[in-house]
């Protein structure tokens, strides 16, 4: 439609694993998400919002095929109107009531 404006996100992300044992991974990532034109803000602009995430795993296998993870991510939203959405990829999962929001997974994992 004519006027309709586009959103669009940027991503940028820094991680890295350390290998403690054969047996014991560590990771960590940081992502920077910079949106834009998802609505106008109260001046009559796009609206601009920032996203500051940082994530934490630790896997540990128990043998070739099997193994135990535990994961934990924390997000911040900063600018007009944001709010923490960890998973907003996923329609299904509501966004956070804040500009911040926190997840934990643990699992055990089996390869067939």
């Amino acid at each position: 439609a004519a006027g309709q404006r586009q959103g669009r996100s940027n991503n940028y992300e820094v991680n890295g694993r350390y290998a403690v044992t054969p047996a014991l991974g560590l990771g960590i990532a940081y992502t920077f998400t910079d949106a834009r034109g998802y609505g106008i803000n109260a001046a009559g602009n796009d609206m601009k919002t920032r996203y500051h995430q940082i994530g934490l795993q630790a896997d540990y296998a128990l043998s070739r095929r099997t193994d135990l993870y535990a994961e934990a991510v924390y997000q911040h939203a900063m600018g007009d109107g944001g709010v923490a959405s960890i998973y907003s990829g996923d329609n299904s999962q509501l966004p956070s009531s804040s500009r911040n929001q926190t997840a934990a997974t643990v699992g055990l994992r089996h390869r067939f």
